[in-house]
């Protein structure tokens, strides 16, 4: 890190927040650190954008996944989701944003989501999860649903619960999911 990186600019001036007095040493060593893990995570990012970005979506657009059953890309998914997780996540979450009228990929995304380990998601799947319950088609909803019910969770059975579906076999196959996570996990 450069010298002048520890200096802020006000009025075409330089200040050092340790001799002014606005940052405690412990602060300031706190706000470098995190200036040098942003700088990696932005390049990590840039990496995944360059090296995977371009076969995992076309993979997703091109290919019909396997339920239950785990393929190359997402080995490598779940590899950069370990290595840093928050900007996989981020990365992630752009691509799933950016195909959202996709159904073909967002139905593929969704069998990926819910083939890996719901612990390394945590919240995230579950975001992903629920807004695909409002989507125009039927086909994303139902493997929405089938996510939530492979997971089997309290947060599954929250999301499941508080939505109404259509048609009315969707919402049916949804309450069949409910009454199996309430048996499984002693909700009732």
């Amino acid at each position: 890190m450069s010298l002048q990186s520890n200096f802020f600019k006000f009025n075409n001036t330089l200040y050092n927040p340790l001799e002014l007095g606005l940052l405690k040493k412990e602060e300031y060593t706190i706000i470098s650190e995190s200036k040098a893990r942003f700088k990696s995570n932005l390049e990590f990012k840039k990496h995944i954008e360059s090296k995977f970005q371009h076969i995992f979506v076309s993979t997703l657009k091109s290919q019909e996944l396997e339920i239950d059953y785990k393929n190359n890309i997402e080995f490598l998914l779940e590899e950069l989701f370990i290595e840093n997780e928050f900007v996989a996540k981020d990365w992630l979450n752009e691509i799933y944003i950016s195909n959202y009228n996709d159904t073909k990929f967002l139905i593929n995304i969704l069998k990926i989501i819910g083939n890996l380990d719901k612990k390394l998601l945590k919240s995230f799947g579950i975001v992903i999860s629920g807004s695909a319950l409002i989507h125009k088609s039927v086909e994303v909803k139902e493997m929405a649903i089938r996510v939530f019910e492979n997971w089997n969770t309290v947060e599954s059975y929250t999301f499941l619960k508080n939505c109404t579906l259509t048609p009315k076999w969707l919402d049916d196959y949804k309450n069949e999911v409910l009454v199996n996570i309430e048996e499984e996990l002693c909700l009732i």
